[in-house]
């Protein structure tokens, strides 16, 4: 069976329009579509990222209280040093002081945790933020101060080692419970150094995770 020219001038007439309708939609489609992925992707956390902020001010929270302890100790022990007419007199004395000095610096720490938080956000997820070059640079701010911690806290542990060593020798000025504030005290800096490593590990990881999902 023939089919006139006009029917297919007809039918062929009727495609182009049914495709010049159909183009639009299609882009409008693919354009809604990009938007949603697009949203869906800002929205996702930060690898490793979310929470750290949080963590950051809660270890400034211990790290200030370690701080405490410390300048108590520091107390505690110069009054018997101070008190002392033995040889080691001054020594004792600067024990008392380094303690002090030490718990300055925890201060110090703590609060260079919380600017690192108030950097960050308690969302890290925005782009202002959350980004790779700002995650690193917290992380090497983070670093230098957490290794610090945990360098001078294993310098303390021997120390304490030594006055242990001294308090137990006849007529000494120092005791053991001298000592025992000494130890305590190098837990305190090897805890806060160790906690905001750990913190920095995590900024790392997401930084180096946004780098590669941005191909940077």
């Amino acid at each position: 069976m023939s089919v006139s020219a006009s029917t297919l001038g007809v039918q062929t007439g009727r495609s182009r329009v049914q495709s010049h309708l159909t183009a639009p939609v299609l882009i409008l489609l693919a354009i809604g579509l990009l938007a949603v992925a697009l949203a869906f992707a800002v929205s996702l956390p930060v690898p490793n990222a979310v929470g750290v902020a949080s963590d950051l001010r809660i270890t400034a929270d211990l790290v200030d209280r370690h701080a405490d302890a410390m300048t108590a100790d520091a107390n505690q022990l110069a009054v018997p040093a101070r008190a002392t007419t033995g040889a080691n007199r001054d020594l004792w004395i600067a024990t008392a002081q380094h303690m002090a000095s030490d718990a300055a610096s925890l201060q110090a720490m703590a609060q260079r945790l919380r600017a690192s938080a108030a950097i960050l956000g308690d969302e890290p997820t925005y782009r202002a933020n959350a980004n790779p070059v700002s995650l690193s640079a917290q992380a090497s701010l983070l670093r230098a101060d957490g290794q610090a911690a945990v360098d001078h806290g294993r310098l303390m542990v021997d120390q304490a080692a030594f006055m242990t060593v001294i308090a137990a020798k006849p007529g000494s000025t120092i005791t053991t419970q001298d000592a025992a504030l000494m130890a305590s005290d190098a837990t305190r800096i090897l805890d806060a150094g160790q906690r905001t490593l750990a913190l920095t590990a995590r900024l790392e990881t997401g930084a180096d995770q946004l780098r590669r999902g941005l191909g940077r």
